[in-house]
């Protein structure tokens, strides 16, 4: 993985569930790792349709160095500059090499 092409910022964030005053149950969001470098790709055009056959919401993908514990429960919140935008993650976080090295999460944005 080269390190100059994880030029983003990114931030994982864990479901946590809480009880309101009311007793009712409420899912509030806490970071898992913060400010991760990333590799944020909006997939288009063939890899847009590949993915899509595969999994049909998917429509970018999260590449970072390995990060042990993040799961398909996570989501991911990009910081692009601008706005911070929410990732939600599709499927289990892929290890391609099988080493450890490399992440690649599957995301979809919410509508």
């Amino acid at each position: 993985m080269n390190a100059g092409q994880l030029r983003h910022r990114v931030t994982i964030q864990q479901p946590t569930v809480t009880q309101n005053t009311h007793g009712e149950s409420v899912v509030a969001w806490s970071s898992y790792a913060v400010r991760v470098a990333a590799e944020v790709e909006q997939l288009s055009g063939r890899a847009l349709f590949n993915a899509q056959q595969v999994q049909p919401d998917i429509s970018m993908t999260v590449r970072t160095r390995y990060l042990s514990g993040v799961t398909n429960a996570m989501r991911i919140v990009w910081h692009d500059g601008t706005t911070d935008r929410t990732l939600n993650i599709v499927g289990p976080p892929i290890n391609p090499d099988g080493k450890r090295i490399e992440l690649m999460i599957n995301c979809m944005e919410p509508v």
